[in-house]
């Protein structure tokens, strides 16, 4: 058998997710209905009552039909099973053309109609149901829209019907589960350059307005010239292509600018316009509209596109456009009336960026009110460049992602021998040494999500070679056993529920804390008493920081996590293994409900791993805390204030750092990450010297900029614990003028 390892699909096949049992009967009776299934957590986009396989795309579960007995393609060897378009007759194909002189087109229609009404039949049924296929072996179903498209709609720039893409075919699954859930206003796609957006979308409009009545569909992009392209090039001139059996009756031009109507007109339009009596129409509209607020002035719509919505004229915030007009055109009361098609490439951050990368991010899945309901209403969606380069599609529309084991053809009949991720990786690497055209490269072809954002014009202080190398190298080893043993979840609890007293840990596949190390058994939950005061044991071992927030800061439940973060030293006294110096252990990769929350997590791990750790006190409530419950002790003081009369009142109260914007304090931290980077994360990685085990620590620090303090907390807090982790090191070598003959000491370190 050929090896096909080198395909890669959006989807993932959720194996065992309904019980056996409860799928078989339920498949008997075909009682599952179309929508969000609340009992299993999935959508169900299966028409006809029976389920199949349940797919994940994106963290969401879908439902996909059962199979059929009877399969297209099935007498064809897997070789020769492609997608190929129905035969469609000719009559209903070139209807006007052949009976623009008859003198009864009602009648003549009708015979036509009589003639090839079995074609028809199963077309309208297709449209409802959709398609099922073999494929090289493998069953697909194409969903109504997804067999619209690659059936009826016509290519008009590249004059043919399109290919199948695998991908595309993935993309319809994820667009029916947004119409299926009632929960969603529709779907957000992060577009790569040359995406299908536009032609899919277009698609879906008019399939969906040629069998809707009294429908009303706005096109609105980024500015009116490109919505009148987007209306006249995607949905005008394929919708002329349609046979005779899926065009309604219209009225107006032929080929008209702004809107198209299908309505009950007193004449039927033909090649030759002639009179042709009146009706029953839909009354349905699908019109552009300018890209402003009051556009359709909220209109209850029932599909919508909304075209680079992240670039709009005038520098238009999304997220205003969004909540203050067309949301409500969507969403009335509690109710999703209409679904939004939405995409759009990002600018750089200084041209809009910024507001599109919020409406990106309170439209993942991933955070969902207590109704289910992300913040935006949409479903965000990103798919990364490796799955939709062109020249790297095999003869079945599959993504050839990894390097095939021999030469194989691609789409366009050429032998390719490297898949698109090595093609990409090259590619990248061939422009590290130039920040410039490696973010630009990153933004044209994203393969994260953090890619489109990236402004081409400017760097990241601390997205170094070594940084880009690691996440991407974790991208495939966090797949890995080692990996999954090493880097582990896990929830911290006051044991018996004795506040204050030890802390044990609980393995938890969603935990709060993500770690990879921890100090032997007999060092955990110790402290030492000196003068009243409680201090930890293990600060020759590493130590903590955290950047809190408050309410004024963090809206909690709508995505910000907290910057807290652990770091083993590197002093060889430490009597650790040296694979685990300078190893950032504890990363705290939870979205608290409440400050409290947030704060009782810190105060465990401090007890619990026995580590001083560092605190921003700009807002003072973590500190506070601290002091109140007799965790003083733990708190370091300003590490960077080698003259202890430089510190504030606050410092010496609380301890922990008042930041301020001085550049001198700047300069310190930027310069200890940035070093610290540069020394612990070499450009060549393997699975024995990774020091930041996590992907979302890795891509925070690839767009860290310093006008973003106040948004990336993570990294904020991984340059606190560098200086944590490293005190004793800056007292002896910071100022060696001023103080080579300061003798530092424990009480120094930790001081009042």
């Amino acid at each position: 058998m050929e090896d096909k390892s080198y395909r890669r699909t959006l989807h993932s096949i959720i194996e065992n997710y309904i019980p056996q049992d409860i799928l078989e009967e339920r498949n008997k009776s075909k009682s599952w209905d179309y929508g969000y299934n609340k009992e299993f957590d999935m959508v169900v986009i299966s028409k006809n009552g029976t389920i199949g396989n349940v797919i994940d795309i994106n963290d969401l579960a879908i439902a996909l039909p059962k199979q059929p007995e009877k399969i297209r393609n099935e007498r064809l060897m897997p070789k020769d099973q492609k997608w190929h378009r129905y035969k469609v007759p000719d009559e209903l194909m070139n209807f006007d053309k052949y009976y623009s002189d008859s003198e009864d087109l009602d009648m003549e229609l009708m015979n036509v109609y009589n003639r090839h009404e079995s074609f028809i039949k199963q077309d309208y049924d297709r449209l409802e149901n959709g398609d099922w296929f073999l494929n090289d072996g493998n069953a697909v179903y194409l969903t109504g829209y997804a067999y619209f498209f690659f059936q009826h709609y016509y290519l008009t720039d590249m004059k043919r019907y399109p290919d199948l893409r695998m991908t595309q075919v993935d993309y319809f699954y994820w667009l029916e589960a947004c119409i299926a859930d009632y929960r969603c206003a529709g779907s957000l796609y992060l577009k790569n350059r040359r995406s299908f957006f536009s032609v899919s979308s277009a698609s879906m409009v008019i399939l969906k307005g040629i069998r809707t009545f009294n429908g009303f569909f706005p096109i609105v992009s980024k500015n009116e010239k490109n919505s009148e392209k987007l209306f006249t090039k995607q949905i005008v001139k394929p919708f002329n292509r349609l046979p005779k059996h899926l065009q309604p009756q219209r009225v107006g031009e032929v080929d008209p600018k702004k809107e198209l109507y299908f309505s009950s007109p007193k004449r039927k339009i033909t090649t030759k316009n002639k009179t042709n009596g009146s009706s029953e129409g839909l009354d349905t509209l699908i019109s552009v509209y300018p890209t402003t607020l009051d556009a359709y002035d909220g209109e209850q719509s029932t599909m919508s596109i909304n075209d680079e919505i992240g670039k709009m004229k005038g520098n238009l915030d999304i997220n205003e456009y969004w909540e203050q007009a067309h949301k409500e055109c969507h969403i009335v009361g509690s109710e999703v009336v209409g679904k939004a098609l939405c995409g759009s490439t990002a600018n750089p951050p200084t041209q809009g960026g910024i507001n599109y990368e919020k409406f990106y991010q309170d439209s993942k899945i991933s955070i969902r009110d207590k109704f289910g309901n992300t913040k935006t209403g949409l479903y965000a969606l990103f798919i990364k460049a490796d799955y939709m380069l062109m020249g790297f599609f095999d003869e079945w529309g599959y993504v050839i992602y990894d390097n095939p084991p021999k030469p194989i053809k691609n789409e366009i009949g050429k032998m390719v021998e490297i898949g698109s991720k090595q093609f990409l990786d090259d590619k990248e690497l061939s422009v590290l040494d130039d920040p410039k055209k490696y973010n630009s490269r990153k933004r044209n072809f994203p393969r994260t999500d953090t890619d489109p954002f990236r402004d081409e014009d400017a760097t990241s202080m601390f997205g170094t070679e070594g940084v880009t190398n690691l996440k991407n190298f974790l991208k495939e080893y966090s797949k890995t056993d080692d990996y999954k043993e090493k880097v582990t979840r896990f929830n911290l609890r006051w044991k018996d529920g004795v506040v204050d007293g030890e802390v044990e840990r609980v393995i938890n596949p969603n935990g709060k804390f993500i770690g990879c190390w921890q100090p032997p058994r007999e060092l955990l939950n110790r402290f030492v008493e000196r003068d009243g005061k409680k201090y930890p044991v293990n600060g020759h071992i590493g130590a903590f920081s955290c950047d809190p927030y408050d309410t004024s800061r963090v809206r909690f439940g709508t995505g910000s996590k907290m910057g807290f973060k652990g770091l083993t030293t590197d002093d060889n006294y430490a009597l650790i293994k040296e694979e685990d110096r300078n190893l950032l252990f504890l990363h705290y990769n939870h979205r608290p409900n409440t400050i409290d929350e947030a704060e009782e997590d810190v105060i465990m791990a401090i007890k619990y791993f026995s580590m001083p750790i560092l605190v921003e006190i700009n807002k003072d409530s973590l500190g506070k805390k601290l002091k109140a419950r007799g965790y003083r002790g733990y708190c370091l003081t300003n590490p960077l204030k080698q003259d202890r009369k430089l510190l504030t009142e606050k410092e010496i109260e609380l301890g922990g750092i008042h930041y301020s914007n001085s550049d001198s304090q700047k300069k310190q931290l930027d310069s200890a990450l940035e070093n610290w980077l540069i020394k612990n994360l070499p450009n060549k990685v393997d699975e024995k010297n990774i020091k930041i085990p996590y992907i979302d620590v890795l891509e925070e620090l690839e767009i860290y900029k310093p006008e973003d303090r106040q948004k990336r907390d993570g990294t904020v807090a991984l340059q606190y614990v560098v200086v944590a982790a490293n005190h004793s090191k800056l007292r002896k070598t910071h100022s060696n003028q001023d103080f080579k003959n300061q003798n530092i000491n424990f009480r120094q370190i930790f001081a009042n």
